[in-house]
């Protein structure tokens, strides 16, 4: 009897204890371990000289806190920098590398669930087609003892530039002799005719 109560007991442990699962604290799966890097013009209408913003933002959805987060902006050279500020944390270094300005960004620590972004004020000193490109962002993930070093892809923009003044149409080659001798027949010879019958009105008849 006692040894029967004694498997009753236990099966019953059994049925309470509950079931073992993976701990999901780690899982670096989902859409909460999540880094993006994105890359905006706020104005889709660029002139030359016309200053426009620029941002880069940095943004961690994620359980482990980000280090040393680094990436370079690549302008062409009739790119010119207006303003800059720094990011959240960072700081931000200007050089011109051949043709194309170069803007290094360091974000030194970026925590959990929280962002940064790097902002500036340019302006093209052209009209025409223009890149502005981002180099791989890099980093170092922390959790505890844990830590890794990880990357993240961000795209970069392409410019349409447009000069911004009222383009005067040119006639095809050719056309342009053809208009100036129509002009000229049509404002000329009625201001001759006008003229001469004023004058031959008013002569005396001998």
């Amino acid at each position: 009897m006692q040894k029967g109560f004694v498997v009753l007991l236990f099966l019953s442990a059994l049925l309470v204890m509950p079931v073992a699962r993976p701990s999901q604290a780690f899982s670096l799966t989902g859409s909460a371990t999540s880094i993006t890097a994105v890359m905006v013009v706020n104005d889709t209408n660029l002139e030359v000289n016309k200053p426009f913003n620029l941002s880069v933002t940095i943004a961690n959805s994620w359980y482990w806190k980000l280090y040393n987060i680094s990436f370079s902006i690549q302008f062409p050279q009739e790119f010119s920098m207006i303003s800059a500020k720094n990011p959240k944390n960072g700081q931000y270094d200007r050089e011109t590398i051949g043709e194309r300005v170069n803007i290094s960004v360091d974000i030194f620590q970026l925590g959990r669930n929280s962002s940064s972004s790097f902002s500036l004020v340019g302006k093209m000193e052209d009209d025409g087609e223009f890149s502005i490109d981002i180099s791989t962002v890099t980093l170092t993930k922390v959790r505890g003892p844990i830590e890794e070093k990880g990357s993240v892809e961000c795209a970069g923009v392409s410019l349409t530039i447009e000069t911004g003044e009222e383009k005067i149409p040119v006639p095809p080659e050719g056309d342009t002799d053809l208009e100036i001798s129509i002009s000229v027949i049509l404002i000329i010879l009625p201001v001759t005719l006008l003229v001469g019958f004023t004058y031959g009105g008013k002569r005396k008849v001998p």
